[in-house]
Parts: C-alpha cells; structure tokens; sequence
C-alpha cells in the first residue's frame, strides 16, 4: 500500500464464524466386504470470549497511565487481528460487533475484579447478567460491576455499538519500532463517551475497559429493557466481562512543554550533604564518589550488602583499561580493606544484556549468529579431524597459535587484549577454516602426485 493512503472499511468479518466444527473424511470402497471408517477432525474458532492476549492489541490512546488534557479525545483500542470485533456474533444484534469500549471515572460506581468463572456468572439478585456459565469458559475472568444508571447511560445501543467499531489499512513500513510490521489491515474501537477532566496536576483517573457484549443482545436491541435498568429498581448493577483495559488521567488544564517545563523544580539534582562524624573515613570516601550499600543476594542464595554507583559521577575517571568479560559474575570487583564486593559493572553488564534481549529482532539476530556459530564450528572440527588423520595435527596446532598471536597483536597495539565478542569468533573462525582447508589441498596434491 502506498505510504500517503488510507483505507476504511465499516466492518470486516472473518471466513468462519465463532464456534464448533467437525470435519469428516469418507471413501467409498469398490472392493467387496471392505469398509473404511470415516475419519473425524473437530476444531473451534472464534476469538475467546472471556480473555485478549497483549498481542492483540496494537496500541491505545489514549497511552497506558499518560497525564494530559484528553477531555476532548474519544479513547480508542486498536488490534492487530482486522476481524476480532465481529469474530462472535451477538444475539438479537447480528451486524453490530460483540466487543464495546466503556469508559469512567474513579468517582464513579463502577469497579473491575478478578474471579472464577463459576462464581462470576452465577445468578444473583439484584444483578443484570445474562452471561450463562459452562464448562468451556476459563478458570478465571475479569469482570465489570457497574451501577445499573451508569451502565444504562454509558453502554451504545446496537444501532451506536456498530458505529463504534471499523478496520483501518494503513502503511507502516517506515516505522522505526518495528522491524517486520504486522499486515496493513487493523481494527479500531471507539468509546462513545469523552473522559472527565479535573483542575489540578494529578487530574481524575479514567478507566477505558474493553467488555464482551455476546449475550446482552436483548439489552442492546430493546429500548424498554434499558430504561428498566437504566431506573436501577429492579436491577441494582450489571455485571460484564472484560477483556483489556488500561487508565490514564485527566486535567482540564493545560499540559504542554512550557506548562511542564515551568513546573520543574530548579534545585540541584544531587544527594544530601553527609556529616562527617557520621560515618567511619573509608566509607565517607566511597560515598562521596557516589558509591551507595545496595542488598546482594549471591548465586549461593545468602545476603550480603555491596557497594553500587550508578552511571553519573562526580569526577573525571581515567580509562580503566578493562577487557571485556563473558559473563556478569567477572565484573565482580572484591575490596579486601573493607570486605565487600562492588557490583557497579556487573549490574551494568546484566542489565544491558536483559534490554538487548528484550528486543525481539536483536535476539532474533543474535540466535540465528549462534547457530550459524555453531554450524560453522562443526564444518572446522570435520576438517580437523580429517587434517589429523593426514598427519597434519602438528601443523594445524602451530598455526592455531600463529593466529591466536595475531590477533591479539591486531585487536590492541600494545597487545594488552585480545579480540573477543562477536566480531573476533567470527574473525579467528574464517582464518582458521581458511589454514585448513589450505593443508588440506595440499596433502591432496602430494597424495596424486604418489600415486
């Protein structure tokens, strides 16, 4: 799709509806007294009616606890499945989708709890909810306790909730978040209600919940039966499942740059003054230099306290001249004046490997560098083994060590490192198959020329 165009569709609905199927397989035989049983394959399909995978949703807005001045902004959800609002359809409500976005504030009766499925959808007096409990439903759901009048003036009617759904086609292949961006085609749902806003800086927190609407085909389609619970008399609250839902707050003033900028507090970032006659000379020094006593759980599972400092510091440092490490527990550094480990570079080394991991296209990357490692590693060894066999161990022994040297010479002039990491495996691996492969085309050319 071009990158300028957009494209609207008021309803994508998936090639087979929500439920349960069979599939049979016959053959009839012309061999006499032969029978072949009918093979039988049963599925379901459908988006499951009582829980959303966090793959689902492509993004909200607005964003998970953001602060800001939304009270003009319809909340919206949207997915990366292009039919998950019309995937279960709705009783009495064919053309409307079975998932709605409901919206309100802390003030409001309205709270979501978790419980059993069992307990959640037993009948109850006092509470609307036609949701039927079975056996296929899940150990456990989200659910949405609202006071009937909220819930009679928030919930769309079947003609509003099929305004409030639609599949969007837009172009993300220029995206800097993703590498491999999902199909073009998304869904959106829109609440139909604006979030309430206070004066202040914290503002009032809104709750934007995703709720399954299958079963409540009758409340959505007849106009009397929303007014007897909108009353609240006979019904006292509506019970719901929810599916997602996130919150944010809202402030009727202003928030922008300027607005935050000004409201930033001009004092020093910088720890408190230590007193002097409060600790002994060496710790004083270490704190001073920005160290601070963190816990420590060590890899035998005891506790101990450790010195950390984070990446800010106070003073020029010289360049410690450190080679790189394989492992988190090498950059352990052990003070015996005082008796107690620094662990600022092993938190450091741990906590970048768990952020590069997190993003999915460098594991990717670095998964597929490993096997390809490895791969090569065996090509290496096969070769090995045959260049012994040839009687050529000595020689491949010396030139793995003529390698070894220069490539330590290579990676650091004064030979104080040698080359590590990626870069230098894949390096010493190319040289090394190279020296092999050499040897062994010549041992082959003096075994023809014996022959």
């Amino acid at each position: 799709m071009e990158q300028e165009m957009i494209g609207l569709a008021s309803k994508m609905e998936p090639g087979l509806a929500a439920g349960a199927y069979t599939l049979k397989a016959s053959q009839d035989s012309s061999i006499p007294d032969s029978k072949i049983e009918p093979a039988l394959f049963s599925f379901r399909c459908g988006a499951d009616p009582l829980r959303m995978q966090q793959t689902d949703v492509y993004s909200v807005y607005p964003p998970r606890e953001a602060f800001g001045k939304f009270e003009r902004v319809l909340p919206n959800i949207v997915f990366t499945n292009k039919t998950l609002p019309w995937e279960r359809k709705v009783n009495k409500a064919d053309k409307a989708p079975w998932l709605a976005l409901l919206l309100f504030d802390e003030t409001e009766d309205a709270a979501i709890t978790s419980l059993p499925a069992e307990e959640a959808f037993t009948p109850a007096q006092g509470r609307y909810c036609p949701v039927n409990y079975d056996s296929s439903m899940a150990g456990s759901c989200m659910i949405l306790d609202a006071a009937a009048g909220l819930f009679g003036s928030i919930c769309p009617d079947a003609g509003d909730l099929a305004l409030c759904a639609h599949a969007r086609c837009v172009c993300r292949d220029n995206k800097v978040t993703e590498k491999d961006p999902p199909e073009e085609w998304l869904s959106v749902l829109l609440s139909t209600r604006y979030p309430a806003a206070v004066s202040g800086e914290r503002g009032i927190r809104n709750i934007c919940c995703v709720v399954s609407l299958e079963h409540f085909g009758e409340f959505l389609t007849d106009p009397a039966l929303r007014a007897e619970i909108a009353k609240g008399e006979i019904y006292k609250t509506v019970r719901v499942p929810v599916l997602y839902s996130w919150s944010f707050y809202c402030s009727s003033e202003e928030f922008d740059f300027k607005t935050v900028f000004e409201r930033l507090d001009a004092g020093a970032l910088q720890l408190p003054e230590i007193k002097k006659d409060s600790l002994p000379e060496e710790l004083l020094n270490l704190m001073k230099l920005g160290y601070g006593p963190v816990d420590h759980q060590l890899r035998d599972g005891s506790n101990t306290v450790s010195f950390y400092r984070g990446p800010f510091r106070a003073y020029k440092e010289k360049e410690s001249g450190m080679t790189p490490q394989m492992n988190g527990d090498a950059w352990l550094r052990y003070d015996p004046a005082i008796g107690m480990f620094d662990i600022t570079y092993s938190a450091a080394y741990c906590l970048g490997r768990q952020l590069a991991l997190q993003n999915g296209s460098y594991a990717a990357d670095l998964h597929k560098w490993r096997s390809e490692d490895k791969a090569q590693a065996g090509k290496i060894r096969q070769r090995y083994i045959l260049a012994c066999r040839l009687g050529l161990e000595p020689e491949i022994s010396s030139c793995c060590m003529e390698l070894m040297t220069k490539s330590q010479k290579d990676a650091v002039p004064d030979g104080g490192s040698n080359l590590s990491g990626i870069e230098g495996t894949g390096l010493f691996s190319e040289l090394m198959e190279k020296a092999i492969k050499e040897r062994l085309e010549r041992a082959a050319k003096e075994l023809l020329k014996l022959t």
